[in-house]
């Protein structure tokens, strides 16, 4: 049976929706919302109504957009199907990023801690100060406000309460999607919502162009969501925000462009660009670069940039979907997932140990070129933002690099008390040079790498730590030499291959 066409009414709502939607051809607003830096509480409750108000008309018979010509000039106006296929390859890697980070802080929150009996205990106006703080955190790592338009989730209401889009439930389904806790997903997860899902979809008739706009608009839609969630955390533990050029959510000057083009927002929507724009990424490991000149670009389809033939060779198995290719494609909504972070030497895990996502944030710093000398990260916040670098040497060294072999294995508790007694006499160091450091943090940190106790009778009654032995020793010294050499370009820069990391 044919679909049956929309009316003339149904026709002038879209239209007249299209103005707020966000994206494209619209209106400019009668009146611009608060500036979110200086009245965050009015500014989110602008966006509530503007919200509510759109999400009040859209039903199951709401038309598509493949139906409004009002929309059409909208998603014709977003270039190359080209450029943007290749905007939403990096969209989607980003997305896949952060979700990763959401999941291991929401593990280490809700199911090693006791956040979800603290949230509960608040009262509605803490929740509602949380709340508003992650939503305008999130907010500030888009292109423009406007991206909120297609997220009737983001509420006070609905996030501070017991309903289906609450804090706690959201959490626990990105969660459910990928347990493993170790920074990475296996596939990206995207959050579910019957009007978004019925307005954000297309049949097969509809152009590739409009489908991979579609497409963008879920992405963007999601990654808001994503650090929204991971704002709210960090806001709960008083943690600073913090936005890393490379955490952007990409194309600020070319939709500040088209804004101006076709009039579609106030100024005041748009954030401040990012000291480095996200189109001078690499499109292999996302590092974000002040020239592109220092990047080359894929001989073949000429919209990809790469910082080196490495990273060039590993995004292929991604790249080659879409390298030349001016048709849709869905799998940009699957990207190839990233191994986890391993450093030159780090152990393979023996059978009945789980990492916890503590342990794989530690084993992260770790493998970043600029800890290869390093032994130890003390953590400053929940979030992989910032830490404090621990370096070693002598005996000492080689004792830590022992204990810290056996016990990311295994969980070990004597070689995790013997790491615990050399970093509790580098903390008094720390402490002494005013860095923000104490024992009892670093006590807090081990117990929440191996979920263990490190009480007083805890480690008055742990196995006594065997002595290294000659063999781990001489591992250790080979492993050290090894990280030493990638700093001198012997082995390739952050180079995880398994022939590294043992050594032939």
């Amino acid at each position: 049976m044919a679909p049956k066409p929309p009316s003339k009414g149904q026709l002038e709502a879209l239209s007249r929706l299209a103005r707020r939607l966000g994206s494209g051809a619209q209106a400019k607003p009668s009146a611009p919302p608060p500036d979110k830096h200086i009245d965050r509480e009015g500014w989110n409750a602008y966006y509530e109504r503007e919200v509510a108000a759109k999400y009040a008309c859209i039903s199951a018979d709401y038309p598509m957009m493949e139906d409004s010509p009002e929309q059409e000039k909208c998603w014709k106006a977003c270039g190359p199907i080209a450029d943007l296929k290749q905007h939403n390859n990096y969209k989607g890697k980003l997305l896949m990023h952060e979700e990763g980070i959401l999941i291991a802080v929401a593990i280490e929150n809700l199911h090693d801690g006791n956040f979800e009996a603290e949230w509960k205990a608040l009262d509605a106006d803490k929740k509602k100060e949380l709340v508003i703080e992650g939503i305008y955190r999130a907010v500030c790592t888009a292109p423009r406000d406007l991206t909120r338009m297609t997220c009737p989730e983001l509420t006070v209401k609905g996030l501070s309460g017991d309903g289906k889009y609450s804090l706690i439930k959201m959490l626990e389904r990105i969660i459910a999607h990928d347990p493993t806790g170790n920074l990475r997903v296996k596939t990206m997860y995207l959050f579910s919502h019957a009007q978004v899902d019925h307005e954000m979809s297309f049949t097969e008739r509809a152009p590739d162009l409009l489908k991979t706009f579609i497409q963008s608009m879920v992405l963007a839609r999601n990654w808001l969501i994503v650090k929204t969630l991971v704002g709210i955390l960090e806001a709960y533990r008083n943690e600073p925000a913090t936005i890393h050029p490379k955490a952007r959510m990409g194309g600020w000057k070319e939709q500040k462009d088209k804004a101006n083009r076709y009039g579609d927002c106030h100024p005041s929507q748009f954030n401040e660009p990012p000291k480095k724009d996200v189109l001078s990424a690499c499109a292999g490991c996302l590092t974000v670069f002040a020239d592109r000149s220092a990047l080359k670009k894929c001989a073949q389809c000429q919209h990809s940039w790469y910082c080196s033939r490495e990273c060039q060779k590993k995004d292929w198995p991604s790249h080659k979907k879409i390298c030349g290719n001016n048709s849709f494609d869905s799998t940009l909504l699957s990207p190839a997932a990233e191994t986890p972070d391993e450093f030159i030497g780090c152990p393979a895990v023996a059978p009945g140990f789980v990492r916890s996502p503590a342990l794989w944030r530690q084993i992260s710093y770790l493998s970043k070129r600029d800890s290869q000398t390093q032994v130890y990260h003390l953590q400053l916040t929940t979030t992989p933002k910032r830490s404090t670098s621990v370096s070693l040497s002598g005996e000492a060294q080689l004792v830590f690099l022992v204990a810290r072999r056996r016990a990311m294995a295994s969980g070990s508790l004597p070689a995790i008390i013997v790491m615990l007694e050399i970093l509790l006499r580098d903390a008094r160091r720390l402490e002494g040079r005013g860095e923000n450091i104490s024992q009892e943090k670093v006590r807090a940190q081990l117990e929440r790498e191996y979920r263990v106790d490190l009480s007083a009778k805890t480690i008055a009654m742990a196995p006594l730590f065997v002595q290294a032995t000659m063999q781990e020793c001489e591992e250790e010294l080979r492993f050290m030499k090894q990280r030493i050499a990638s700093l001198k370009g012997d082995l390739p820069t952050g180079c995880n291959c398994r022939d590294c990391r043992s050594g032939t």
